[in-house]
C-alpha cells in the first residue's frame, strides 16, 4: 500500500517543477496565457480566439506524476504566427477528452508524438 505522504510529496515536487517551468517561460517572453476552447485556443489577456493554423508550439514540457495519470500535465510554449505574442498553455490529460475539434486535437497530438523523444520530463 502506498503511503499518502509519499504521494503528497511527489505531487508537490511536480507542482514545484511546473512553477519553475512557468517562471522560466515567462522570463523568456512567454507572457500571455492560453486555454483550450473547443475548436481554438483562447488568449486570456485579449479574450481572442486563435485558430489552430494561427499559432505554433515552440516548446513542450511534461510534468508526469508517475503515481497517478490525473497528475500529468503538459505545458506548451505558444507563439502566434502573425503577431509577436508568446504565451503558455497548460493542459491535463482530461483536456483532450472533451469538446476539442479534430484539427486542434491533431495539432497538439502531433506535437506530443513528434516530441516524445524531445519531451522534457519533470519527474
Amino acid at each position: 500500500m502506498l503511503n499518502k505522504n509519499v504521494f503528497a510529496m511527489k505531487k508537490a515536487i511536480c507542482h514545484n517543477e511546473m512553477i519553475d517551468i512557468i517562471i522560466d517561460l515567462q522570463e523568456r517572453g512567454f507572457d500571455h496565457d492560453f486555454i483550450l476552447d473547443h475548436e481554438n485556443i483562447r488568449c486570456l489577456q485579449y479574450d481572442e480566439m486563435i485558430a489552430p493554423d494561427d499559432f505554433e508550439i515552440l516548446e513542450t514540457h511534461l510534468c508526469a506524476d508517475n503515481l497517478h495519470i490525473k497528475g500529468n500535465y503538459i505545458l506548451y510554449g505558444i507563439q502566434l504566427r502573425n503577431y509577436n505574442i508568446k504565451g503558455i498553455l497548460m493542459s491535463s490529460h482530461k483536456s483532450y477528452n472533451y469538446g476539442l475539434s479534430l484539427h486542434l486535437w491533431q495539432k497538439f497530438n502531433n506535437e506530443i508524438v513528434k516530441g516524445f523523444n524531445g519531451l522534457q520530463p519533470i519527474m
